[in-house]
């Protein structure tokens, strides 16, 4: 069976990524350097836990889901502002 093409995590982004990465390259230069840095650590910290507790891997994957999405809020808020949507800017 062939596997699925991942997708931007963006919503709306028609991009597909390699496994593995979370958004296009285009929307990823948009998050912050230390949230990159968030990002990366929480989910290295996921993929290491397998074999560990189930509480421990619960943790790990919550972190991870935190950073993803505050790493998609930043991408959303840096396009409001290109774009001049107002109000957007200041949701998060």
């Amino acid at each position: 069976m062939a596997e699925l093409p991942n997708r931007c995590a963006v919503p709306g982004c028609p991009c597909t990524v390699k496994r593995g990465l979370l958004m296009c390259l285009a929307h990823w230069r948009l998050v912050p350097r230390a949230l990159q840095t968030a990002v990366n650590r929480t989910w290295r910290n996921f993929c290491s836990a397998r074999g560990v507790g189930a509480e421990l891997r619960g943790k790990a994957l919550d972190d991870y889901r935190e950073a993803r999405a505050r790493a998609i809020a930043a991408v959303r808020r840096e396009e409001a502002l290109d774009a001049g949507v107002p109000g957007e800017a200041a949701h998060g």
